[in-house]
């Protein structure tokens, strides 16, 4: 029942099955009233065929997402890091989320059921970087007054800004959630155009550590 013998009657004989599982067959020997027998387990593992990783993702300056690998429906799945970098909170669930992401990072779903052979399916996260303007104009027109850094997942941002002769004009620990620098020295004087220079660390969602900026903004009255 549940399989078939080429030779039931043979020591050494093929089976096939016609089921996956596991299988109990028994081999009895008989001399006249006498018998014997003895049995072996035999498991039939089902190979898998799909795997699926789901879509590459494209962020916004954001390092932690949502996975979304098809659920198996043959054996099990678990994610690996190929490439980049990235901390998973559990690799065997399709819809893991993972933190801590790289610029860019190449992400695998394994399936594999048993001692058949497994299967792979690759996806790539890329993370756009924060593109901040390179000029503002607070003439007081209502319109780009402010230096604004456009990053709504951001956690917090620390910013330090310097004249040319590397003089600190303006501060801020918290600066999405404090006051916006509005081109005033820190005595509320207006400051002359130019160019001026910041060093800023910014703590976004996904990772535990600041990402760094160093670059320039021009006063454009």
């Amino acid at each position: 029942e549940g399989g078939v013998f080429s030779d039931s009657t043979m020591p050494v004989t093929n089976v096939t099955l016609n089921h996956y599982g596991k299988s109990v067959l028994t081999w009895t020997e008989t001399n006249w009233r006498c018998a014997d027998s003895d049995t072996v387990g035999i498991l039939f593992d089902e190979q898998p065929v799909v795997a699926d990783a789901g879509p590459d993702q494209t962020l916004d300056f954001i390092y932690t997402t949502k996975l979304n690998a098809l659920v198996p429906q043959v054996g099990k799945g678990k994610w690996t890091v190929v490439e980049g970098a990235g901390q998973i909170d559990d690799n065997t669930m399709p819809d893991a989320t993972i933190i801590e992401l790289s610029e860019k990072n190449l992400l695998r779903w394994t399936v594999k059921n048993g001692v058949c052979p497994e299967i792979k399916d690759s996806m790539i996260i890329i993370i756009n970087p924060l593109k901040i303007h390179k000029g503002f104009s607070p003439n007081g027109d209502g319109i780009n007054d402010l230096f604004i850094i456009p990053t709504p997942n951001a956690e917090k941002i620390s910013i330090k800004i310097y004249n040319r002769a590397g003089i600190m004009v303006f501060e801020s620990d918290d600066y999405n959630n404090g006051s916006l620098w509005d081109g005033k020295a820190r005595n509320g004087i207006d400051l002359p155009e130019g160019t001026y220079y910041y060093i800023m660390d910014v703590w976004v969602r996904g990772r535990s550590e600041p990402v760094n900026f160093k670059s320039f903004i021009e006063i454009l009255r």
